[in-house]
């Protein structure tokens, strides 16, 4: 648990550093995260699936439930602004 997350953390700063600045423009945009960061759980996912065991299903449902129902919400409040300009002083 812990240590895997510690590792990961330092891998992406280790990545940040030597990833040349083009490909980081590349990737870090908003479909590139999402890409990155649905891959590897999306693996993991299935993997854990696969097991005979409960604790890692439990785990990765656990990932997957809060960012489900909070990206549909986030997308229709992102286009608020676009659908109604914000009034301007007189």
């Amino acid at each position: 648990g812990l240590l895997f997350h510690m590792g990961y953390v330092l891998l992406a700063l280790v990545l940040l550093n030597v990833i040349p600045e083009d490909l980081q423009n590349y990737l870090f945009t908003p479909a590139g995260v999402v890409v990155v960061g649905t891959i590897f759980p999306i693996i993991e996912s299935i993997r854990a699936v696969c097991t005979f065991g409960t604790d890692d299903d439990t785990i990765w449902i656990t990932y997957w439930l809060p960012p489900g129902p909070l990206s549909y919400p986030t997308e229709f409040v992102d286009s608020i602004p676009e659908a109604k300009p914000p009034v301007k002083e007189h």
